[in-house]
């Protein structure tokens, strides 16, 4: 997905925004959330799960392991980082 870019008077306007006390902020047209809400929810970005049975050298895991409570989730994301930062290279045209 590609950056998103702002001109000045956008930039200006959510500077502006960022610096509104939460109290002067008029929530009256949004309806009350109540915990149904969240029977759908997704994390963003997170499409359905796809159980795979691949071959990931276990150096790798053991270390996603030690760092983090949700290694596969550690792994995916940085599966996705590397996608959107491939993505946003040029790419080099064939010859």
């Amino acid at each position: 997905m590609p950056k998103q870019t702002y001109d000045p008077e956008q930039l200006a306007r959510l500077a502006q925004i960022g610096e509104m006390p939460d109290e002067d902020i008029d929530l009256s047209d949004i309806p009350e959330a109540d915990d149904a809400i969240w029977k759908y929810a997704r994390r963003p970005n997170q499409g359905e799960a796809l159980v795979l049975p691949i071959a990931v050298e276990a150096r790798l895991f053991a270390w996603f392991a030690r760092h983090s409570d949700t290694p596969e989730d550690d792994i995916n994301n940085v599966l996705r980082q590397h996608i959107a930062d491939t993505d946003a290279k040029p790419r080099k045209r064939r010859a």
